[in-house]
């Protein structure tokens, strides 16, 4: 009886420890991937006022490369935490793992081509064709987000059922998911058009700007729905 009144204490500080670890994880990598979105809207903006433009767009490329390759990395990390508290569809589990692959796949892409620009290589090409994958990107992470936001994270995180607060949160990261799967489409056509020579310098920019905007978005939308889990 004394050997089981030790241990649940110590089981309880165990898992309370787990909860805190998985916490800081998703908030950390999602708030990151929000701060290089704020970073590259202010490079792309600067490019796009014609201060070093491919440049500027270059480093931008680099920075949300960053940021989606932070968050894939975090989701990678606490994915062993997140399986193991869930009962979700094999399916659903698989479309997660796929969602954070293809995130961390771009930002990987990205960050190398943006790095071969800024050593020389043709920016006009290389750019438009960082635009398209940070792009495609952001609309194969949709599938991630979409399973993070059909958790019950206060049950995921606590073991306790879904406030008022975090059920508008889930809301809201339902609205940035859907936003960020057509913001992802539209990074993808304007990279598109800048390949093919349509105003190549100007949508190369714009292209970069949306992806960072999404970016952003996503960045947020995660971070607050953990938070108001986090907050109960």
């Amino acid at each position: 009886m004394n050997i089981t009144s030790e241990q649940m204490p110590t089981e309880s500080h165990t898992q309370s420890i787990s909860s805190e670890r998985l916490k800081r994880g998703l908030v950390g990598g999602a708030l990151t991937e929000a701060i290089a979105g704020i970073g590259a809207v202010t490079l792309t903006i600067i490019g796009l006022s014609g201060v070093a433009p491919m440049t500027m767009g270059a480093i931008a490329v680099i920075v949300v490369g960053v940021g989606l390759l932070s968050e894939a990395g975090t989701l990678v990390a606490e994915y062993p935490a997140i399986i193991s508290r869930t009962r979700k569809r094999f399916r659903d589990k698989i479309e997660f793992s796929a969602g954070f692959g293809a995130e961390g796949l771009a930002g990987t892409v990205a960050i190398v081509l943006g790095i071969l620009v800024l050593l020389g290589a043709e920016p006009l090409v290389l750019l438009p064709s960082a635009a398209i994958v940070l792009g495609a990107g952001l609309v194969l992470t949709s599938a991630a987000i979409s399973f993070i936001s059909s958790l019950n994270l206060n049950f995921l995180l606590d073991g306790h059922e879904d406030s008022h607060e975090e059920h508008i949160a889930h809301v809201a990261l339902g609205t940035a998911m859907g936003v960020q799967v057509v913001l992802g489409f539209a990074v993808v056509v304007l990279g598109i058009l800048a390949l093919v020579g349509f105003i190549p310098s100007s949508l190369t920019l714009v292209a970069i700007l949306v992806a960072s905007v999404a970016a952003l978005m996503d960045g947020i939308a995660v971070s607050g729905r953990v938070i108001s889990a986090s907050t109960d």
